[in-house]
C-alpha cells in the first residue's frame, strides 16, 4: 500500500480510478496530505511538511531537481503487484455488467441517456448500462434503468417497447445489487409494488411464468410469518448441508418469522426475498421453495 502518496489522476479517468483505488479523489480540504518526498538526501522518514493543494510535494520539495520519492524507498512490489492484480480483476468484473461498448461508445444508437440527457462521452463508466437489440446497441445511465425496469413486471426497452431480454435484466439485478440499490418510491406502497415486481421477473426467469405482483398483494403480515416459518424448515430438507448458501439462508429465513410486527414488516419481507434471491447463482430451488410456501399460507 502506498502510504502520503497523491496521484494526479486525468479529469477524465477520475470516475472509473474512484471506485476502485483508495489513495485518491478524498476533499483536499477534508484531509492534508503529507509531501511524497523524504526529508533529505540520504534520509529514509517522510517529509512531514503538508503537500501543496493540488500537487504531491511540499513548496521546498517542488522546486528541487529531481526529489527522491518515499515510495520509491519503501516499495513491496509482491504486494503491489498482488493488489494490482485484484483491482484490475475488480474492475474487470464491474465493467463487465455494463455490457457492449462501455469503453467504446462510437456505435451506440442514443447520443445522449433518456434518462439524466448525460452525453455519451460524459457518462462514468460504472454508471453505464448497455444492452443489445436486434445488433444495435442502446446504453443508459444504470440508475435510471433500473428504477425504469423495477416499475414493471415485463420491462420493455424505452426507445423501441421490446421486452428486455433475461441477460439484460439478470446482469442489471447483479448490478443493483453490488450497487446496493434500492427501490425509489415516494409511498410504501410503491416500494412494496416495485419489489414485487422484480420478485416476480426473477419467478418468470425460472420458468413460473404466471407470477404477477397482485397474487401476492392480500398476503399480510401473519402469512409472511407463516411462509417464513415453512420456507425455513424446507430449505434444511431440499438444500443438502454441504451447500455454502444454506446456513445463510435459514439464517434470513429466522430474521423473517423472527421479526416484531410493525408497519413495514411487509416491506421488510420482500426485502429478505430479494436478498435471498441474490445470493444463489442459480435460484430455481430457491424459487420454487418460497412459491410453495406462500401457496401453503
Amino acid at each position: 500500500m502506498l502510504l502520503g502518496v497523491v496521484l494526479e489522476v486525468p479529469a477524465e479517468r477520475k470516475s472509473v480510478l474512484a471506485a476502485c483505488f483508495h489513495f485518491q479523489e478524498e476533499p483536499r480540504e477534508a484531509t492534508m496530505n503529507r509531501c511524497a518526498a523524504v526529508r533529505s538526501r540520504g534520509a529514509t522518514d517522510q517529509c512531514p511538511t503538508p503537500a501543496m493543494n493540488g500537487h504531491s510535494l511540499c513548496g521546498r520539495h517542488a522546486r528541487t531537481r529531481g526529489p527522491v520519492l518515499w515510495a520509491s524507498l519503501h516499495k513491496t512490489p509482491g504486494v503491489v503487484r498482488i493488489q494490482a492484480l485484484v483491482r484490475g480483476w475488480l474492475l474487470r468484473c464491474r465493467l463487465a455488467l455494463a455490457g457492449r461498448r462501455v469503453l467504446c461508445r462510437k456505435n451506440v444508437v442514443n447520443e445522449e441517456d433518456l434518462f439524466t440527457c448525460e452525453s455519451k462521452h460524459r457518462q462514468s463508466p460504472l454508471q453505464y448500462f448497455a444492452f443489445e437489440e436486434l445488433g444495435k446497441t442502446y446504453w443508459f445511465d444504470a440508475k435510471g434503468i433500473w428504477t425504469w425496469v423495477s416499475r414493471s413486471v415485463t420491462p420493455v426497452n424505452p426507445y423501441t417497447k421490446t421486452p428486455l431480454t433475461n441477460e439484460a435484466r439478470k446482469r442489471l439485478r447483479v448490478w443493483g445489487w453490488k450497487n446496493r440499490m434500492t427501490c425509489s418510491a415516494d409511498t410504501p406502497s410503491d416500494m412494496m409494488l416495485q419489489r414485487w415486481n422484480i420478485l416476480s421477473q426473477i419467478f418468470r426467469e425460472n420458468g413460473f411464468t404466471d407470477a404477477h405482483p397482485h397474487q401476492f398483494s392480500n398476503f399480510d403480515s401473519s402469512d409472511y410469518r407463516t411462509m417464513f416459518v415453512f420456507l425455513e424448515r424446507d430449505l434444511q430438507i431440499v438444500l443438502p448441508e454441504k451447500d455454502i448458501y444454506r446456513d445463510k439462508l435459514i439464517r434470513i429465513c429466522r430474521r423473517g418469522h423472527g421479526i416484531r410486527d410493525s408497519d413495514i414488516y411487509t416491506l421488510h419481507c420482500a426485502y429478505l426475498l430479494l436478498r435471498m434471491l441474490s445470493i444463489p447463482r442459480d435460484p430455481y430451488i430457491l424459487v420454487f421453495s418460497i412459491l410453495s410456501a406462500f401457496m401453503r399460507c
